[in-house]
């Protein structure tokens, strides 16, 4: 965009800013304000760590751009600092330099009640220059960097540390004063109208470190519509839902999809007319994907998405809930036989075509078009099966998430109390250290036939072979282990076990999947649809 002549803002105040100056007007004053479409922070230490050290010696670090106009009362973020901003007529908002002032605030300044740990940047009062300490002690003559805006805490250090080394004592007040008083360019400009600190943005960040998509679609597109607003705070809004946090390029996907563009052909991040036509998307992108997961869950029984084998589904299903928010059950009962077809089958595999395609054959007005469209994109018959249960596991592979589904479906007990596990919160908090080992991990006991679907505990394999006097009634089979298969573990013939058990969760799975697919079932639409009328009036 371009603003029209006659509407161009006041020309922007130029002045300077020392850095004692600019970190009280971020901290002390709440006037710095980050603005919606901003960039997420990316430095790490070392970034921060370079631009002292450019401070330090001199060097330009570049002109910041603040917009000043009103702001309102509430929370302001710049790093680990959340700070509570009273409304100012005359905040400012940061357009271009988010990432500098974040670390200056972050680096240089600590709160009540950190200690001079707060930042892991020193500087090495022997060799004179920035440092970073990690998992390394900090040694004696480094000097903590939230000591440099204040002179009184700097000198109160020194006297205490160096009490008699003049020379020390000398270098540490310089560099100091070094930071304390170096001069920052800064340009203000007064508008009321965003659309010009979007373009201002758009040309400022058209330089130096290029954006991702997901970044560049936030800045964009992130501060309109409803919240949540940007890619991150949908990623937090799904992950309330306790199925997990999905990925943030992979939520940019599901954006596209929803709005029926083809998922597979992002925008370039330099072609900002490409994001017109956004607006609004991330909300509705929400409201999708929520009913998605709920019929994830409980539809096609995945109560996680670290057990969901291919991402396809998760960015395919956001469009037609989008279009059909309310379907059928038998929409919905032959959706979860297209989802379990594909994964069985391959046909969901992550790659460019399947998503793509699955996209386009969700026709706008028309339900169960749609999913029969979707049901002939994949294999209709169990010939077509290609899943095998592996030697080895991965956790992150489909096949291992499958045999994962198939014991998940069966309900597995705690070994401490009997009770039912809730495989949902149990992969959330644990991730693949919920798959616990009964032996070692070498040869035939490496597969996902050796491992249990449990909270961490100690001893497991002791556990098991002590059931062997007598378990609950339902416990062993909770998790796929018959009397055979218990009986080779408690003489300590783990292959043994792995291969009874192994066959146990291939039955299965295979039981599972003709379930959940239908196979040999007619796939038809509704009678009301056959006959030329609507099953969805």
């Amino acid at each position: 965009m371009t603003t029209a002549p006659g509407h161009l803002p006041r020309r922007p105040r130029a002045e300077t800013m020392s850095i004692d100056d600019l970190v009280a007007a971020a901290i002390d004053e709440r006037r710095i304000r980050v603005p919606s479409f901003q960039r997420r922070m990316r430095w790490v230490d070392e970034d921060m760590c370079n631009l002292l050290d450019s401070i330090y010696r001199g060097y330009p670090i570049g002109s910041l751009l603040l917009w000043e106009r009103n702001g309102v009362a509430g929370e302001v973020v710049l790093g680990r600092w959340r700070l509570d901003a009273p409304s100012r007529g005359d905040a400012w908002f940061v357009v271009d330099g988010q990432q500098r002032i974040t670390a200056l605030a972050n680096t240089l300044r600590r709160g009540e009640n950190e200690g001079d740990d707060a930042s892991p940047i020193y500087f090495d009062l022997d060799a004179k220059k920035f440092v970073i300490s990690h998992s390394v002690p900090a040694k004696q003559s480094w000097l903590p960097a939230t000591k440099l805006l204040d002179a009184v805490t700097l000198n109160a250090w020194l006297i205490e540390r160096f009490p008699s080394r003049p020379d020390i004592q000398r270098v540490a007040l310089d560099v100091g004063s070094r930071i304390r008083e170096y001069k920052v360019p800064i340009y203000v400009v007064q508008s009321d109208d965003e659309g010009v600190l979007r373009e201002i943005f758009r040309r400022a960040n058209n330089h130096g470190a290029e954006m991702t998509q997901a970044e560049v679609f936030d800045a964009l597109v992130g501060s309109t519509g409803s919240s949540p607003q940007r890619l991150d705070q949908l990623a937090d809004d799904l992950a309330r839902m306790g199925m997990g946090r999905p990925a943030e390029h992979m939520l940019l996907q599901v954006v596209h999809a929803v709005r029926g563009r083809d998922p597979t052909k992002l925008a370039n991040p330099k072609d900002m007319d490409a994001y017109a036509g956004l607006e609004g998307a991330v909300a509705e992108t929400a409201a999708a994907l929520r009913r998605v997961l709920a019929f994830l869950r409980d539809d096609a029984e995945i109560p996680h998405l670290r057990l969901l084998p291919y991402q396809q589904p998760l960015i395919v299903l956001p469009r037609f809930f989008r279009l059909f928010p309310e379907p059928s059950p038998r929409s919905r009962s032959l959706l979860a036989r297209w989802v379990w077809r594909g994964f069985m089958t391959g046909a969901h595999i992550d790659t460019r075509t399947p998503a793509r395609e699955g996209v386009r054959q969700i026709v706008d007005d028309d339900e169960e078009r749609s999913v029969q469209n979707l049901l002939a994109q994949v294999p209709a018959d169990s010939s077509a099966v290609k899943w095998v249960l592996s030697n080895r596991v991965d956790a992150r592979s489909a096949i291992d998430r499958i045999a994962l589904l198939g014991l998940a479906s069966l309900g597995p007990r705690s070994f401490d109390d009997y009770s039912p596990l809730d495989v949902r919160a149990l992969m959330e908090e644990h991730g693949s250290d919920a798959l616990r080992s009964v032996g070692s991990d070498a040869g035939a006991a490496s597969g996902v036939a050796s491992r249990i679907l449990h909270p961490p505990m100690r001893g497991l394999p002791e556990v098991l072979r002590g059931l062997a006097q007598g378990a609950w009634p339902g416990l062993l089979e909770s998790h796929a282990i018959d009397n055979a298969a218990l009986k080779c573990l408690v003489e300590g013939r783990v292959e043994d076990f792995v291969e009874q058990r192994g066959a146990s969760i291939r039955q299965l799975v295979l039981d599972l999947a003709q379930r959940k697919c239908g196979w040999g079932y007619g796939d038809r639409p509704s009678i009301e649809y056959l006959l030329g009328g609507t099953a969805n009036p």
